[in-house]
């Protein structure tokens, strides 16, 4: 943890346009709903927060001495709007309908046999972006709820 930029900065960075493009779908698909939920100021810090719990994760299960890792991508932050809607779907499912239930579940899935199944897929970063996402949320589940006026 010597240079702690590199945990925000890699987040920014892609390893080639495929990456960059699943990232942004999945960004397009997901983000607005939950920065709807949140506002907008919030949204950017569990965004950020995730991501640098993804990337923190990471470095801590795959750390080897003498070994040089490289993580790029915003996988962890993205993980983390996952792991908010973990939260909705398991703690306040009458949130959702059943069909966005069984979507998240099938996304999150994929995701993590994906992570398994391809190299190079930083699999960590992922798991820790989504727990960071859903404890994220659930520590801000009385504002949500206050914000939009519903009960638990």
């Amino acid at each position: 943890m010597a240079e702690p930029w590199r945990y925000v900065t890699s987040m920014f960075l892609h390893y080639g346009f495929e990456h960059l493009l699943f990232n942004m779908f999945s960004l397009l698909v997901f983000a607005p709903p939950l920065e709807r939920l949140v506002g907008s100021a919030l949204y950017a810090v569990f965004y950020l927060l995730s991501g640098i719990g993804g990337n923190v994760l990471s470095v801590i299960m795959d750390s080897k001495p003498y070994v040089m890792a490289v993580s790029v991508g915003a996988s962890g932050a993205i993980y983390g709007v996952f792991g908010a809607f973990l939260f909705l779907a398991t703690m306040r499912k009458h949130w959702l309908d059943e069909a966005s239930r069984k979507t998240i579940y099938t996304m999150l899935i994929i995701g993590i046999v994906y992570s398994l199944l391809m190299r190079g897929v930083n699999l960590w970063a992922h798991i820790g972006g989504a727990i960071v996402g859903f404890v994220l949320l659930y520590a801000l589940d009385r504002r949500v709820n206050r914000r939009l006026g519903r009960r638990p």
